[in-house]
């Protein structure tokens, strides 16, 4: 999760170095997007985001379907083990009355 935090970070600083803000003062250099090199610039590391991203995503993707899957497997494998029961009878749907 901090991976995708920082990656949030790196994508507004660069926002924040495009911008008419002056953060010099922090140590931040300008990225004139108002120059062919500026823009450049500004689409590579875009492009570079972009594929940082993706492969975060996927990787949320894939813990999110491990976790759906285990859960899953858990709660088949709690229903086979623990019957619904009330008290020491087991409940069975032939008990119960037929509503015809």
């Amino acid at each position: 999760m901090l991976d995708r935090c920082e990656l949030a970070g790196e994508i507004r600083l660069l926002d924040m170095q495009a911008s008419p803000y002056d953060l010099s003062s922090l140590g931040e250099r300008a990225v004139a997007i108002e120059t062919r090199e500026g823009k450049a610039e500004y689409v590579t590391r875009q492009r570079e985001f972009a594929g940082r991203a993706a492969a975060l995503r996927r990787r949320l993707i894939e813990v999110c379907d491990a976790l759906l899957r285990t859960s899953r497997e858990t709660a088949t494998q709690r229903t086979r083990k623990r019957p619904i029961t009330a008290g020491d009878a087991t409940i069975s749907t032939r008990s119960l009355p037929s509503r015809t």
